[in-house]
């Protein structure tokens, strides 16, 4: 720093937070300025545990007594009291400073300011071995209350989970004193209030928006039917929301394993972030299944036996992982609303959750069940389309007939939705056959769809309604009774081709 701005920073005017924390971490200097480690031997670790016990929670609860193990302070806070103890003893065991037989660490504060009120957070210092060489003494750690071990300080002022907001710590972690024997400080603003942590916060707080649209949505599916836009909508929004999720959640698993914070099930933040990983893949796979299942059978085709059974576990599976996922993450909260407050990570993971439930269990039926409903809903929205109750009579029928020995099954509704999929204008269409009813139905004949926007008479010519209306019906009657002769057998094709030839 040069000399003038040695001078400006000695005249700057000091907020009256500055002033109060400047006064703590004087007196805090004082105290703990005056060595370099606090040195504890093996059997000293109840010592130990009163002291991180009072940097931690202040003054002990309790008197101390066998049932808080001489400590002062209740088996919750003990708990984590001795978290932090262990993972100090384990970095003591594997520094050569310690030799072994001694626990060397330091404590400072840093102080948050929130309301220009000071919140002291307690950082312990220890030592560090080279990572090349585990036999030298390397660069110190740092561990904070949450037993995030940071591998230097630098690690520590980016990657701290302190909340948004300006703090002040002694610089490099290490209570020193100038000239002046006063204690020297820098102040900054915590990782929490970056740019990109603000907005991961955002993004957090958006998608639970997008999944209260996307539940709204899945909720009204259930009783009403939904516009397919909207529809189409919520679903690539779950989708979205599904893969922030699973990255958000692999992030934080990462972070933790970073700052050897537990990666395993036992603990409730780190359980919660593989149950949302996991159960937002599977709830991405669902919804994608479910999506491809629909658009095959739109098109008039029907999933095969394997993909049928894949979506079906996928569906049930989502079931199961959110269910899991809802009921841990909402025990999670309310733990931590009576005590630490809740993040929006931890209300996104729950809504992500909730969100992916509730379409697990709007689609909790097996595949067949999806596409029989996904069917029924096709060929009834094309029959309430009709002009006219004599099209929609029509329409029944040639529909039967075209699900022929099938019936009403996955196969034979196909049949229906490939023919009606070719038809260019319905009016038309069912206008040429409504002309033909009688004769047709005089004659037996049977008439179906087919794949290319015809029908089929007797299952021996394919013509156009319109088109066969046309005809007269002389000719009419000559081509149904030669078309029922061939699906009799009683006429060859050659036979059957050369009676039409006639009538041209």
């Amino acid at each position: 720093m040069s000399d003038e701005a040695k001078k400006m920073a000695e005249v700057a005017p000091q907020t009256p937070w500055e002033e109060a924390v400047q006064e703590e971490q004087q007196c805090l200097y004082e105290k703990f300025g005056d060595r370099d480690w606090d040195c504890y031997k093996c059997d000293e670790e109840k010592l130990l545990e009163r002291n991180l016990g009072y940097a931690i929670f202040g003054r002990p609860d309790e008197l101390p007594e066998s049932e808080n193990d001489f400590t002062g302070y209740p088996k919750e806070k003990l708990t984590e009291i001795r978290k932090v103890s262990a993972i100090i003893k384990k970095h003591s065991k594997d520094s050569p400073e310690c030799q072994g037989s001694e626990m060397l660490v330091s404590t400072i504060f840093v102080f948050l300011n929130r309301e220009d009120q000071l919140f002291p957070f307690p950082v312990f210092r220890i030592p560090g071995c080279d990572p090349k060489d585990a036999k030298k003494a390397g660069p110190e750690k740092f561990v904070d209350s949450n037993c995030r071990v940071y591998k230097d300080w630098d690690d520590f002022l980016k990657s701290n989970q302190l909340p948004s907001g300006s703090y002040c710590y002694p610089r490099g972690g290490v209570y020193i004193g100038d000239e002046n024997d006063k204690v020297i400080l820098d102040f900054g603003k915590t990782p929490a209030s970056s740019f990109t942590n603000t907005l991961l916060s955002v993004c957090d707080t958006a998608s639970s928006l997008i999944m209260v649209g996307g539940m709204a949505v899945s909720l009204t599916a259930m009783f009403t039917a939904v516009a397919a836009p909207v529809a189409a909508a919520a679903s690539a929004g779950a989708i979205w929301t599904g893969v922030y999720g699973a990255s958000r959640s692999t992030q934080t698993l990462v972070d933790r394993g970073r700052h050897e914070q537990s990666v395993g099930l036992k603990d409730t933040e780190a359980r919660n972030c593989w149950i949302s990983a996991a159960s937002n893949v599977l709830g991405i796979a669902s919804a994608k299944g479910v999506a491809y299942l629909t658009k095959v059978t739109q098109s008039g085709e029907v999933l095969g036996r394997t993909g049928r059974v894949m979506v079906t576990a996928l569906n049930y599976g989502s079931l199961a992982a959110n269910g899991l996922g809802l009921f841990s993450t909402f025990v999670a909260l309310c733990e931590k609303h009576n005590s630490e407050g809740v993040t929006p990570l931890e209300v996104f993971q729950f809504g992500s959750s909730l969100l992916f439930f509730s379409m697990s269990a709007m689609n909790t039926k097996t595949a067949s069940a999806i596409i029989k409903e996904t069917q029924s809903g096709i060929i009834n929205e094309f029959e309430g389309s009709l002009r006219s109750n004599r099209h929609r009579r029509m329409f029944r029928r040639v529909a039967k007939q075209t699900q022929g020995n099938d019936g009403n099954s996955m196969q034979g509704n196909a049949k229906v939705i490939r023919g009606i999929n070719h038809i260019t204008d319905k009016d038309d269409f069912f206008a040429g056959l409504v002309r033909v009813q009688k004769q047709l139905s005089r004659s037996g004949a049977t008439v179906s769809f087919t794949d290319t926007g015809l029908v089929e008479i007797n299952g021996g010519l394919q013509v156009h309604p319109m088109d066969f209306s046309e005809i007269n019906k002389a000719q009419r009657q000559v081509i149904l009774d030669a078309t029922k002769k061939l699906s009799e057998r009683i006429l060859t094709r050659q036979q059957f081709n050369e009676e039409l030839k006639t009538l041209a």
